[in-house]
């Protein structure tokens, strides 16, 4: 399969926020790039890179999670839904209560 060059043009401001972002992340440039063109265009794209994943470390979902946590530095708790929010959820109304 031949490949294909895609080029862009970025200021400076641009660009060195394109670094920081490779070099918090340990990628390169280019798989950067690669990445963001191919979730836009390919909507099975980022589930097939997860599943990917999962299949070579099982502990992904969990450094997954961890990241998460990182970044909002939220605990994820579990919630309960009721039916109403269900409902409502679906664009249904609640039930009435009488």
């Amino acid at each position: 399969m031949s490949t294909k060059v895609v080029s862009t043009k970025l200021n400076e401001d641009e660009y060195t926020k394109l670094m920081d972002a490779c070099n918090i992340e340990g990628v390169s440039v280019s798989f950067l790039v690669k990445d963001a063109i191919m979730m836009k265009v390919d909507p099975n794209y980022l589930m097939n890179r997860i599943v990917e994943k999962m299949d070579v470390n099982p502990e992904f979902l969990s450094q997954v999670r961890n990241k998460i946590k990182e970044k909002t530095r939220k605990t994820l708790e579990a919630k309960e839904y009721t039916v109403d929010d269900l409902r409502i959820a679906l664009g249904l109304k609640p039930v009435e209560k009488k």
